[in-house]
């Protein structure tokens, strides 16, 4: 068994109106994934940079689905990730919560996703939302946590949703590869 990680930080799950890279998950999704010889399986965990690059939830979610439709017709299992908390994040307003919501309610209830991962519930404070400062970090490692990121201990707790029996190389009778697609 192998995994191979495409994530690209500041992607996004659908194809913004300014590209915050060269390139986002949409246009590199045949290359980066259908590409990967004998993969059997996506985690996505993309998407909480499209609302702050100006996309629509419904233009996000449609983008998801239309990629795990792409999988599903090549014999791919899709795991969908909610996004974490944006609560307080810098330009954040009311559309952008409820779209962050909307993405996240599509992920866990929609049925696209053969199997889901619910990072939001498990990094963030029940009460308030916002991102447990214990998962917080920051690229900087010496600068304040942006509530935005998660270090080591937010990645462990985000690992700790998915189903790992999803994953069980008898389930597969192929050789058999995973890819991560984070933000």
């Amino acid at each position: 068994m192998s995994v191979v990680n495409e994530g690209i930080g500041g992607d996004t799950a659908a194809i913004p109106p300014v590209l915050p890279l060269r390139q986002v998950l949409p246009q590199r999704f045949s290359r980066d994934i259908l590409g990967v010889s004998g993969i059997t399986d996506v985690v996505f965990y993309v998407g909480t940079n499209d609302f702050s690059d100006g996309v629509p939830a419904v233009q996000s979610i449609a983008s998801l689905t239309s990629m795990v439709g792409i999988l599903h017709s090549h014999g791919i299992k899709a795991i969908g990730s909610t996004l974490i908390s944006n609560i307080g994040q810098a330009g954040t307003t009311q559309a952008t919560y409820d779209a962050h919501n909307q993405i996240n309610a599509f992920i866990l209830t929609s049925g696209v996703f053969d199997s889901t991962a619910d990072f939001y519930t498990v990094t963030a404070d029940p009460v308030t939302k916002i991102l447990l400062p214990q998962y917080a970090t920051h690229s900087d490692p010496n600068g304040t946590p942006d509530y935005l990121h998660v270090g080591r201990a937010g990645a462990e707790a985000e690992a700790s949703t998915l189903d790992v029996s999803f994953f069980a190389p008898d389930r597969h009778w192929n050789l058999n590869s995973k890819i991560s697609m984070d933000q």
